[in-house]
Parts: structure tokens; sequence; C-alpha cells
């Protein structure tokens, strides 16, 4: 899991759809489960539209805290 996201997420790059989208579709491909994944992808993409999430680099780390 860490090295797909961390790779996806390398760099200090904007958040958009696509980020988004590839996250989403990491998480699924490492068998974190639909509904694990739907629940994670939720909780990010509001701290986006909320603005607390600017850069892959906090994204990143917004997940980490989610997996813990």
């Amino acid at each position: 899991l860490a090295e797909g996201v961390g790779n996806l997420l390398l760099g200090e790059k904007e958040i958009d759809d696509e980020v988004l989208a590839e996250l989403e579709t990491a998480l699924l491909l490492t068998d974190v489960g639909i509904d694990t994944t739907r629940e994670i992808m939720d909780k990010l993409a509001l701290r986006v539209r909320r603005k607390e999430l600017n850069d892959t680099v906090a994204l990143h780390r917004a997940l980490a805290g989610l997996l813990k």
C-alpha cells in the first residue's frame, strides 16, 4: 500500500479530481475494501473541499493518519 500510494502522491502538487481518482484506485487495488476505501475517500474529499488539504504532501499525511 505504502509504495503504490507513496509514488502516486510523490512531490508537492495540487489536489485535483484526477489525483483523488488515482488514490481511490490505488486503495482498491491494495485490497483495502470498497467500504473502507469509500469512507477514506469521503473523509479526504471533505477536507479538500474545506481547503484543509492543499497539496499531495498534506493529502499523504492525512491518509497516513486515517490508516493508523
